[in-house]
């Protein structure tokens, strides 16, 4: 049977736990409605996780005890950065779910030059966020930017050793084999790059990248890619 599990900043070294965080209490003791005996997962955000027994339940605490340390082997290899320009609400914070589950390290909200919607609730995000990779057995929470600037995020790109620019309208370059850290994905919004972003891109030696000959939604793109290049499935025609 597969255990409820939770990540936080929690010690999974320690043989007993008091969790007095209100949201997991009211899941645990209100939603769930566990019972002394149970067992639940406690992950520390680190890659590392613990069973825990629960000893005792009630509405501003859960304690439990912690034995079987173990290290996640499910995190990818390679650590994926989003670019993703911010798109209609609930829209958003799909990508946001998704792209949490197939392994994104990081999603950074982008201000594009097309960019419609300028504004993002970052506390909600990070909660579909943590959600997203507790149901999806991850031993990381992704980080979650302040929306950036155009300019601003490609600063934050120089550390990535390959950018990879999706671009409906041009012929993908593909991703080099052997990459396995860090790869920037850049998702444009409903309205596609301004020219200047484009040319901008293949100045910094972006890789124009694609998705095949079919027009996707903003959404669907920034899904396809992520779960794409954190399996090192884009297609690799010419490099």
């Amino acid at each position: 049977m597969r255990l409820n599990r939770f990540i936080g900043d929690y010690d999974v070294f320690a043989p007993e736990m008091d969790i007095t965080d209100e949201a997991v209490v009211h899941q645990l003791s209100k939603v769930l409605r566990m019972q002394p005996g149970q067992k639940i997962v406690i992950c520390d955000g680190k890659g590392r996780e613990a069973l825990a027994s629960i000893l005792s339940i009630d509405k501003k605490m859960v304690s439990v005890t912690l034995d079987r340390v173990t290290e996640l082997q499910n995190e990818p290899e390679r650590e994926i950065v989003l670019y993703c320009s911010i798109i209609k609400k609930e829209l958003f914070d799909l990508v946001v779910q998704k792209a949490t589950e197939v392994g994104v390290r990081e999603i950074i909200p982008l201000l594009s030059t097309r960019t419609i919607k300028q504004d993002l609730k970052i506390d909600r995000i990070r909660l579909i966020t943590k959600e997203a990779a507790e149901q999806s057995g991850r031993g990381f929470i992704p980080l979650i930017h302040e929306p950036m600037k155009w300019h601003t995020a490609m600063d934050h790109a120089k550390d990535n050793l390959v950018n990879l620019f999706f671009h409906v309208t041009e012929k993908g370059d593909g991703i080099p084999q052997g990459f396995k850290k860090k790869i920037g994905i850049w998702i444009g919004p409903e309205g596609g790059w301004d020219d200047e972003e484009v040319n901008e891109a293949k100045k910094a030696n972006f890789l124009i990248a694609e998705l095949g000959p079919l027009t996707l939604r903003a959404e669907t793109a920034a899904i396809v890619a992520s779960y794409l290049t954190v399996h090192g499935q884009i297609k690799n025609p010419s490099v």
